[in-house]
């Protein structure tokens, strides 16, 4: 009886040591999980910032002037409205 009941303790110690051990393993890799995914924000964030940034600097009204003047004609030719056709998807050629 008592080498029944110490063989049990022992197979529970073993058990619990390899669980331990499997939860250990587990927590490891979604701690680099973790961690990698916080990079991958933090550069996201800057890329955001850096594009925010981007967008105030060009759509500046002097900056739209400037680039007009430079790359634009200045001598536009408005459309009418007989010019100006709607697009449909399922339109058929």
């Amino acid at each position: 009886m008592f080498k029944i009941k110490t063989f049990y303790s022992f197979l529970i110690i073993i058990f619990g040591f390899v669980f331990v051990s499997f939860l250990k393993n587990e927590s490891r890799s979604i701690q680099k999980d973790i961690k990698k995914l916080r990079s991958e924000i933090i550069i996201l964030n800057q890329y955001h910032h850096e594009i925010g940034l981007d967008y105030q600097i060009n759509s500046s009204p002097d900056n739209i002037s400037y680039l007009a003047n430079k790359y634009l004609e200045l001598d536009f030719l408005p459309y009418e409205k007989k010019q100006i056709r709607t697009y449909l998807i399922n339109e058929k050629k």
